[in-house]
């Protein structure tokens, strides 16, 4: 069993973790909201960008309420290495098909695993973070995708 300080220090380094991948899906989304043309689409895009931006707030904020410091790169490494693939993937491509909405839809399913695994991963969140979790996770219903599972 872990220890308080073992415990806290896992809530933390999971929060940073859901910094990063919210990063992600701003990053995918702008990519997407650069390239499609769509009207409609774009603005979902940039409700995405508000969103994740809003849950990186909320996330660097308890962070600090739980003791530590919020530290992040802008991505995921693992996001890198997908944009770096998609990238490539776009030179052998037609010009119908687009790496920026494929982009987003991978960070969106990313950020909602992310999320899943740290809600029902066994870690010993403070109430207040967990409820934080669970209702940004009760938010990401862009591209209608499925609900968390309790």
């Amino acid at each position: 069993m872990k220890s308080q300080l073992e415990n806290n220090l896992a809530v933390i380094d999971t929060l940073n973790d859901l910094i990063q991948i919210n990063n992600d899906r701003i990053q995918g989304s702008e990519k997407a909201a650069k390239t499609i043309m769509d009207v409609k689409s774009k603005r979902l895009f940039e409700l995405v960008i508000e969103q994740s931006t809003g849950f990186r707030q909320q996330l660097i904020s308890e962070i600090r309420r739980v003791g530590g410091q919020a530290e992040w790169n802008e991505t995921t490494d693992k996001g890198k290495l997908y944009e770096l693939w998609l990238n490539i993937k776009s030179a052998f491509k037609s010009e119908s098909e687009d790496p920026g909405i494929e982009m987003a839809e991978f960070s969106e399913e990313a950020a909602r695993k992310a999320y899943d695994d740290a809600l029902l991963g066994g870690l010993h969140f403070p109430s207040v973070t967990r409820e934080l979790l669970t209702s940004q996770r009760q938010q990401m219903k862009f591209f209608g995708k499925t609900p968390l599972k309790t």
